[in-house]
């Protein structure tokens, strides 16, 4: 905390997105592509630090979200993930609001049609 480094290891889902409050930009962070958490033993998981900033946010998230499907069939996707996360954290949205909001925007972009996996969500926020 007192260096605000966070050290990240990705197990199988899809990259985690780092909202830089500084640049007012989202970036992936690229942490290697590895085998789901648990199905190979002798899977080597690289560490990957992440310098945070005041008002940073890290968004963790399952590949269900992007992959959620409109009326027409068209996926969330990233573009619109990083944007429904830029605008939230623009607009002084705190991790629990930043949540709430993504959830809010994909449901709006889904309407009727329910996700076919699971919709995960997980903020983090550098608050000092």
């Amino acid at each position: 905390p007192v260096r605000r480094t966070l050290r990240v290891v990705n197990g199988g889902c899809p990259y985690p997105l780092h909202y830089r409050a500084t640049k007012g930009d989202v970036v992936e962070i690229d942490v290697g592509n590895s085998y789901p958490l648990g199905t190979r033993a002798d899977t080597q998981y690289p560490l990957r630090p992440i310098a945070l900033e005041k008002g940073d946010r890290l968004v963790f998230y399952s590949d269900g979200l992007i992959e959620t499907m409109n009326a027409k069939g068209e996926p969330f996707g990233d573009e619109r993930l990083g944007t429904s996360i830029t605008e939230g954290a623009m607009a002084g949205l705190h991790a629990e609001d930043l949540r709430t909001h993504i959830a809010g925007a994909l449901q709006c972009f889904a309407g009727e049609r329910p996700p076919e996996d699971d919709c995960t969500i997980v903020v983090l926020e550098c608050q000092e």
